[in-house]
């Protein structure tokens, strides 16, 4: 599960950034569930996904990039 809820994203957002700062606008959406918003046992890599999404929204607003967290089911 922390390969691809976590590592996974965390990827996409090492590699993307510096693309999306040149063009000084784009779009991230992450994708999550809603079991990421309560707490119980298996969530925690949800939460992550969520958590990392609002982290990187402080560090990209500045370059008019936005972040949007899917959360299915």
């Amino acid at each position: 599960m922390i390969k691809e809820n976590i590592k996974d994203v965390l990827y996409g957002i090492a590699i993307t950034p510096p693309h999306m700062k040149k063009q000084k606008s784009d779009h991230f959406i992450n994708v999550s569930s809603v079991a990421g918003h309560i707490s119980f046992l298996g969530s925690a890599t949800k939460s992550t996904v969520k958590v990392i999404s609002e982290g990187l929204r402080q560090e990209v607003s500045p370059f008019n990039i936005r972040t949007k967290i899917i959360s299915t089911g």
